[in-house]
């Protein structure tokens, strides 16, 4: 079964951009574009600013999401790097003045098989079905943050350091921030809200971050 996980594993590496003043639709016009700077598959992509803030429940349901054209463009990091990934993932992302959102649509041609176990935060997250994001928020390939969550929501986070993470300090620190999922017949769905006040950031404007997916 971790062997099928491999298979269905995707990666984005970009940059990740905040603009004030953008519409949903300049900010959909302005994605993707190639990215020939990262070493790899990777794409920059523009956050979408929201007035209603979405319900996080997990279910990708609300009409602020189909105003997002979704990023899909993904490639397997492992058995192949780079290769064309056996599912497709879909991921929404927008903000508000309080919170960095993330829709995510993780289709599955076999629901049924989908890991869900851990229910505990900081417990064994990577052995179920899961998504982590990184946030390089200062893009500077070298510092940021990670959280990771599987199909409940549960969650596991850590910092990383001088491009590194140590797995056993940088995993203690504890993030606030939400995260919900849930099971569809389709595969697995999942909502999360990350508070401004949890990440440090420079005040540009626009704000760029570098992402992991």
């Amino acid at each position: 079964m971790l062997e099928r996980l491999a298979l269905v594993t995707v990666v984005a590496v970009g940059g990740l951009t905040l603009s004030p003043n953008a519409s949903a639709a300049q900010a959909n016009e302005a994605r993707p574009a190639p990215r020939a700077d990262c070493g790899g598959p990777c794409m920059k992509v523009r956050a979408v600013r929201i007035l209603d803030a979405p319900t996080i429940d997990g279910a990708i349901d609300e009409a602020i999401w189909d105003q997002i054209e979704p990023i899909s463009d993904f490639r397997q990091r492992e058995p192949v790097d780079g290769g064309e990934p056996s599912e497709r993932t879909e991921v929404r992302i927008g903000y508000d003045d309080d919170n960095l959102y993330f829709g995510l649509k993780l289709f599955d041609s076999e629901p049924d098989k989908i890991i869900a176990t851990i229910l505990e935060r900081e417990g064994k997250v990577p052995f179920d079905d899961r998504v982590a994001i990184g946030l390089d928020t200062f893009n500077d390939d070298r510092n940021g943050y990670m959280f990771g969550m599987n199909v409940f929501g549960t969650q596991e986070d850590g910092q990383f350091t001088d491009e590194e993470i140590n797995h056993g300090e940088d995993w203690k620190w504890e993030g606030v921030y939400r995260s919900e999922g849930r099971v569809t017949e389709d595969g697995w769905e999942l909502e999360v809200a990350i508070p401004f006040t949890t990440i440090r950031f420079p005040a540009n404007d626009p704000l760029v971050m570098g992402m992991v997916l």
